[in-house]
């Protein structure tokens, strides 16, 4: 593993030096200004000039909905069973604490008669309070459908495993000999347009001339593991397969940089971003992504990769602690810190007010492992969804550092 160091010759005696490297973030801001946030929500069509009418308490909006007699929730701990597990909820007049397991999420909600609408950040979910428990709404899963892999799609195609495995690729203008390419995957229920929409790699490839693609999961989903995610972990998909070999269409038709393949994707796209370094180490330079962990066993063939894993504090879909057979992200941490035989303890090499990261920094071939913890923050933690913290510029950063 190397890092790539920026070369500045001075003509002095002769002599030429080289600036060593420093901390991935050194001398860097990601907070945005406020001002500049409306670019990047408009690119996700979430218009920030728009005035929003004030909430109305869930107590009000409950008693105007007939949800008397004893049915309204607002200051009551009422317990319910999901999946076998009892949790207690905790009501305010329009907050909500989930407590079971190990697992605490806080999220709104809004009572209309016996049925509750709740918001764990952008996680939403309906049950019916009858005046002693709560019942969720069974829920569904769609029959996988791989017919629609019959024939190509989108940009680019390879088939594997009897099916068409397609991404779509950005190229920018007046590149100038090889390339970096960069592999960005969706989340569980994503695909390939949204996540573009999501991080805004395209326009950050323009500036740093780089090649970005963006695959798309069968049935919009990655395995990325026995826990995560969908119809491609029940059917054993073999992405890592496909992933391996869109890289190497994609370098026969692109002038790819071979030592600088680069991974991120959001949550289940994050464990896959974090599989597929484990698995195709002998291809990754670095991966950072933000929203899930590694889900599955060192790999027997696996040499150390840089990794950078971003999570919110209050994410209410992959938890930051960990919940049930998920890491959790200091577990995480620590487990690449192993993997990349790491020594010492991490030091904090970034800090934006509440927000700081935590690197180990000595670890073999040059490797690094870093864990980005965005205080208060949820799930999807991109500017273009309000995220004032710059995870695209940050997670390119980190990975461009370094080249096999």
């Amino acid at each position: 593993m190397k890092r790539v160091f920026p070369v500045f010759c001075v003509l002095l005696l002769s002599s030429c030096a080289i600036q060593q490297p420093s901390g991935w973030a050194t001398g860097k801001i990601y907070t945005i200004p406020e001002s500049e946030m409306a670019q990047y929500q408009e690119r996700f069509n979430q218009p920030t000039n728009q005035k929003k009418k004030p909430a109305q308490s869930a107590s009000k909006k409950a008693r105007r909905d007939g949800a008397g007699g004893g049915l309204s929730v607002a200051g009551k701990t009422i317990p319910s069973t999901t999946n076998g597990q009892t949790v207690q909820w905790q009501f305010t007049d329009d907050k909500v604490t989930m407590i079971g397991g190990e697992r605490m999420l806080h999220g709104d909600y809004e009572q209309r008669g016996k049925n509750l609408y709740f918001n764990f950040t952008g996680k939403k979910s309906t049950a019916v309070y009858d005046g002693n428990k709560i019942t969720f709404a069974e829920k569904k899963r769609p029959a996988a459908d791989y017919t629609k892999y019959q024939k190509p799609y989108a940009d680019d195609c390879v088939q594997h495993d009897a099916y068409y495995r397609c991404w779509n690729i950005y190229v920018p203008d007046n590149l100038d000999g090889a390339a970096p390419l960069l592999l960005d995957m969706h989340g569980f229920g994503g695909n390939p347009e949204r996540q573009r929409m999501l991080t805004g790699f395209d326009r950050l490839a323009d500036e740093e001339k780089f090649i970005v693609v963006w695959p798309l999961g069968m049935n919009s989903s990655w395995n990325a593991g026995p826990l995560c995610c969908g119809h491609s972990v029940k059917d054993n998909v073999d992405d890592v397969g496909f992933l391996r070999k869109m890289i190497a269409r994609v370098s026969g038709e692109q002038n790819i940089d071979q030592r600088r393949i680069y991974v991120t994707g959001l949550s289940n796209g994050s464990g896959m971003s974090q599989r597929f370094a484990n698995e195709a180490s002998d291809l990754v330079a670095a991966t950072a992504s933000l929203a899930l962990y590694l889900l599955v066993p060192k790999s027997d063939i696996y040499s150390p990769v840089p990794m950078l894993e971003i999570h919110g504090t209050k994410d209410s879909v992959v938890n930051f602690e960990g919940a049930g057979a998920f890491p959790g992200a200091m577990k995480n941490l620590e487990t690449w810190a192993e993997m990349n035989q790491c020594s010492g303890e991490p030091v904090e090499s970034w800090r934006e007010g509440p927000h700081h990261a935590l690197t180990y920094e000595n670890c073999q071939q040059g490797a690094e492992v870093t864990l980005v913890i965005i205080n208060e923050g949820g799930h999807v933690i991109y500017p273009s969804r309000g995220s004032r913290i710059n995870t695209t510029a940050m997670a390119w950063d980190f990975m461009k550092r370094f080249s096999k």
